[in-house]
């Protein structure tokens, strides 16, 4: 019915309906005029036309008179009645009037500009577009818009010729869509993004980008639960490939890469050697390089702290924690500011700033709660777990319990820290069933990789709810377990409590 009433128009009305429809469901007096195939003189009357056939209306007067179509079906099926050239060809005519136009970097506007690129099959702009787009998405922390619009690049670059530059131009987009997916807490498309990424950086033979690869993948690995001790080898070759080639960023982002993977399996000492010398490296460029889904030189200095502070260093844990932080506040990045803030947050528990704690946690949950930077939720939720119960706030962490449990996030996501401040936190409530639960989740579901210093403060917390219930043959067996850990890997604030039990 629709069809048949558009069919029925005069052509000149057809005509403009259609240029309208090509422009999108909302439209500006001044694009359509710039493209539509009618007089200016005569734009006003044919609107007024097909404001009184109930095609469209108005939506703004001023500063410029704006329209939209009564129904988005309206739209379809006059979008759709349109022959296939005659849509390309109006969309490059709306793409070259919009590029004439005024227009800032807002990300709308990209978005649109790339919109009518692909559609007008000008691939060449809408790959610059749709990338540009992404980026100020990005930086708005509109992860999802950010991700459509990477999406929406790839699809462009492909139809242009695959010569070096736009092989070295696929790989540097699947990076920053892996980025995305990663911090809105959906990996599991990543391994394709890298596996592309890799092969194109084979055939470019550029080793940089191809070191880069290996250690995004590096990531992904140990995402999926797979051990931690194979990153290192990996991990070790990048930066030893990185420091032949003289390339600082690179191997300071390997030496990232190594510091994860030994706060994680509980090798401190090490974890500080890699931190510091990453810091060195990334120091030129730390309020600006952008890897992993954020500033990575705070990613560096979150794991220095939490590295750190077990061993009971807490002046460079508070010092370089602190500075990561300020540097992620200070950019307003959202997934930035999560990574960061359980680095500083671990520091000030371990050392009972539970007050200091409490409203950097916040500040990292409301990033995930209102802009989806989701990947490190669990790590954050537990801290805080424990951080509310010894503030006698309780009653707030049920939703965070859930978080830790979330199995659509990854093995990584949900390592043995989160558990465990979690634990402590029922311990501290003296809900010892729940303190139990968590604390064996460690050694039951978390069992994949070697995360020794995590099993030592479970043991711990096994050996206090033992003790709760009056069980001392266990709370001793458990006591010395922890106790071992502690003195074999230096866990200073570990070995104090177990001291003190």
């Amino acid at each position: 019915m629709l069809a048949a009433r558009i069919d029925r128009l005069e052509p000149e009305l057809k005509r403009l309906l259609q240029t309208a429809a090509a422009i999108g469901k909302d439209f500006s007096h001044a694009l359509l005029d710039s493209v539509a195939e009618v007089e200016s003189s005569d734009l006003t009357g044919h609107l007024v036309s097909l404001q009184r056939a109930e095609f469209l209306f108005e939506t703004r007067l001023f500063p410029e008179p704006e329209y939209t179509f009564k129904h988005a079906l309206t739209h379809q099926v006059t979008y759709e009645g349109m022959l296939h050239p005659r849509r390309r060809e109006l969309h490059r005519g709306i793409l070259e009037a919009m590029e004439a136009f005024s227009i800032d970097n807002r990300m709308e506007a990209l978005e649109r500009l790339a919109y009518h690129g692909m559609r007008g099959e000008m691939w060449d702009k809408a790959y610059h577009y749709a990338k540009d787009a992404g980026a100020s998405a990005i930086a708005l922390n509109a992860n999802r818009s950010a991700l459509e619009s990477f999406e929406t690049a790839i699809d462009a670059l492909a139809r242009l010729p695959e010569d070096d530059e736009h092989l070295a131009d696929g790989i540097d987009l699947r990076f920053q869509i892996r980025d995305v997916l990663f911090v809105i807490g959906e990996p599991a498309e990543t391994l394709g993004h890298m596996d592309a990424a890799e092969r194109m950086a084979l055939e470019l033979k550029d080793d940089r980008r191809l070191m880069e690869v290996l250690l995004y993948k590096r990531g992904y690995y140990w995402g999926e639960g797979l051990h931690l001790d194979h990153a290192i080898p990996l991990a070790q070759r990048a930066y030893d490939l990185a420091k032949e080639m003289g390339d600082d960023a690179l191997a300071g982002l390997a030496s990232y890469r190594l510091a994860t993977a030994y706060t994680l399996i509980g090798y401190f000492k090490d974890a500080v050697r890699c931190a510091e010398e990453g810091l060195a490296l990334l120091e030129p460029q730390a309020e600006t390089l952008h890897r992993f889904g954020g500033l990575v030189y705070g990613f560096v200095g979150s794991f220095f702290a939490v590295a750190s502070a077990e061993l009971g260093e807490f002046e460079a844990a508070d010092r370089i924690g602190r500075r990561s932080y300020e540097l992620a506040v200070a950019a307003d990045h959202a997934y930035s500011i999560t990574v960061t803030c359980f680095g500083l947050a671990h520091s000030y528990l371990l050392q009972g700033r539970i007050e200091e704690a409490l409203p950097v946690l916040e500040n990292g949950m409301q990033q995930i709660e209102t802009r989806e930077a989701k990947a490190a939720a669990p790590w954050i939720a537990g801290r805080a777990i424990y951080a509310l119960a010894v503030a006698g706030r309780e009653d707030e962490f049920e939703s965070l319990l859930d978080i830790i449990r979330d199995s659509a996030l990854s093995l990584s996501m949900r390592h043995g820290f989160a558990y465990t401040w979690a634990a402590r936190g029922f311990l501290h409530l003296n809900q010892l069933d729940h303190a139990e639960t968590l604390a064996r989740t460690v050694f039951e579901e978390l069992d994949v990789d070697p995360e020794i210093g995590v099993r030592g403060w479970a043991h711990w917390i096994l050996a206090e709810v033992a003790r709760g219930r009056g069980d001392e043959d266990t709370a001793r067996e458990e006591l010395q377990a922890a106790i071992a850990i502690a003195k074999d890997l230096g866990l200073k604030p570990l070995l104090a409590l177990c001291e003190a039990t």
